[in-house]
């Protein structure tokens, strides 16, 4: 009598805790890692679509693209492993979404990094170069040396905000006085520390100007910008035909915008770019003992020189629409002449490309580069520029 075959095992559903969590909990953290993601893509898609012409759209505009595009891979390969681990299938629908977006703003990001200039480099072959060094010292407390980390760049013209009242001031200027040499000390007046902003140059510097944005509405009663609205600076070099330019002079806006967040961008540049346009005086001259005496300017002129070149803090990331109404049609030197990431601030993780330079008409930029000083929360900007 033949045996009966055996009945197939049966197939019992896995219990218990870990089982549940397979089950339940790896299939859900699928779908959430993956819909984050595709979530974060469309606040930054957005971002970039409505800019910062509004403040709801400034926040979303603000988000670092590289940060969207790791955590955009990171959710995407989190997403795969909890699907794979889990006894059901989840996110499997949105996953090839987020892999799409993903690339779009991996692709947007090395875009910006110009790597064409790896081939293609910025320039000719003048050797009518103009090196100019911005640094924005902030908050620095223990600023030791940070005269001669400018000097290290070897620049033309150096340009520092925000030198602090402290013990570290006197060596900071002597450094860079040091860099006016003693052939050209006789030419003029080279060196300015007036307000924010100090500057030093090789060029004797012909007259300046400020003028102050009028008060932005802010959120942030107790900010430092419900007081101090920030200034635009220009400085008009006498270059002696060294870059072949029609007038023999070389005009720098220099920038320094309050950093509140809660400030509409569109609005602080607007009120920036109107200071500009009706500033009346005074121009500040040289006398004879090389002191700074304000003078009306001539009856009915108003408003700054054409710039050739604008620098500094606006604390505005690059892109913003918001910058034309100060900048109006100046091309960004990172865009003529840029390699790379040009984030300039937090310096240890610069996330934002906050200091920004841009050339005028007569001007074109060479090269354009962030530097790590080693010190300041914010990173140094070297630039070069010719005439066209």
């Amino acid at each position: 009598m033949s045996e009966k075959p055996a009945p197939p095992p049966s197939k019992k559903r896995p219990r218990g805790p870990i089982a549940w969590f397979r089950r339940r909990g790896l299939s859900l953290l699928a779908r959430l890692s993956a819909l984050a993601g595709i979530l974060l893509i469309l606040a930054w898609g957005a971002g970039r679509w409505f800019n910062d012409d509004h403040l709801w759209s400034q926040a979303l505009f603000w988000i670092p693209t590289g940060v969207v595009a790791s955590i955009a891979w990171i959710t995407l390969v989190f997403s795969a492993v909890c699907s794979k681990l889990s006894l059901r299938m989840g996110g499997v629908k949105l996953r090839p979404f987020l892999a799409v977006g993903a690339l779009v703003v991996t692709g947007w990001m090395v875009v910006s990094w110009k790597p064409v200039r790896l081939v293609i480099p910025a320039g000719g072959p003048s050797s009518e170069v103009v090196r100019v060094a911005y640094w924005n010292l902030s908050v620095e407390r223990n600023a030791v040396g940070a005269g001669d980390v400018v000097l290290a760049q070897s620049p033309v013209i150096a340009i520092l905000a925000n030198v602090r009242a402290d013990e570290h001031r006197e060596p900071i200027l002597k450094a860079m006085r040091s860099l006016i040499h003693e052939d050209e000390a006789d030419e003029g007046v080279h060196f300015r520390h007036e307000h924010n902003i100090t500057v030093s140059s090789r060029f004797p510097i012909r007259r300046w100007g400020v003028t102050r944005p009028k008060r932005v509405t802010t959120l942030l009663t107790e900010w430092r910008s419900e007081w101090d609205t920030g200034r635009i600076t220009f400085i008009e070099f006498d270059t002696g035909g060294y870059l072949s330019l029609e007038d023999e002079t070389f005009v720098v806006w220099v920038v320094d915008l309050p950093s509140d967040p809660t400030m509409s961008r569109a609005e602080v540049m607007s009120a920036a770019g109107e200071a500009v346009e009706v500033w009346e005086g005074p121009v500040m001259l040289p006398d004879a003992l090389g002191r700074w005496i304000g003078t009306p300017l001539p009856e009915g002129e108003r408003g700054f020189p054409e710039p050739d070149l604008i620098i500094g803090d606006f604390n505005t990331p690059r892109g913003s629409r918001s910058l034309r109404s100060l900048v109006g049609d100046a091309r960004s030197t990172h865009a003529q002449a840029g390699v790379g990431p040009d984030a300039t601030w937090m310096r240890r993780f610069p996330l934002w490309a906050i200091d920004q330079a841009f050339t005028g008409e007569r001007v074109r930029a060479t090269y354009s580069d962030v530097i790590d000083p080693g010190m300041s929360e914010h990173r140094m900007l070297v630039v070069e520029i010719e005439g066209r």
